[in-house]
């Protein structure tokens, strides 16, 4: 429990030192969206491949990690559509309810992760985020 509060605490420093800066306009809103695209595009793809391309994990020992996240995405989306159909949810608003229930903050858990398990607990999510992503986005869609 301590470890994860310790490895927590950077983290939510860092969101909250974030939030402040752009509260009280620390740096112009210019620089946010560039600082965003620079992440999203670049930084964080770079850091995936770069974790896979240098993985030494058995994908046979990780099977049993695949199976479990893509039946919890499966069933948490068959049990959204189940509840679509019993409270009538239309297109329109279920679409957000199902993107808020199987999209996940990556960049909160990654840094968790590797704080946690270091750069083996990095390269499995790595590789379970690969096959996740797509499957995610997919559904959202």
């Amino acid at each position: 429990m301590n470890s994860i509060v310790l490895s927590l605490f950077p983290l939510v420093a860092l969101i909250a030192s974030g939030y402040l800066f752009k509260k009280y306009r620390f740096f112009s809103d210019e620089f946010w969206a560039g600082a965003e695209k620079l992440n999203y595009y670049i930084l964080f793809p770079a850091l995936l491949f770069s974790t896979l391309s240098t993985a030494k994990i058995d994908l046979q020992s990780l099977s049993a990690a695949i199976i479990a996240m893509l039946i919890v995405v499966l069933a948490v989306t068959a049990f959204l559509y189940i509840l679509r159909m019993f409270w009538h949810i239309p297109p329109a608003r279920f679409g957000v309810h199902v993107q808020s229930m199987v999209r996940f903050n990556t960049y909160i858990g990654l840094a968790l992760v590797t704080s946690l398990f270091k750069s083996e607990g990095m390269a499995i999510l790595a590789i379970l985020l690969a096959l996740c992503i797509p499957l995610v986005n997919v559904i959202s869609v």
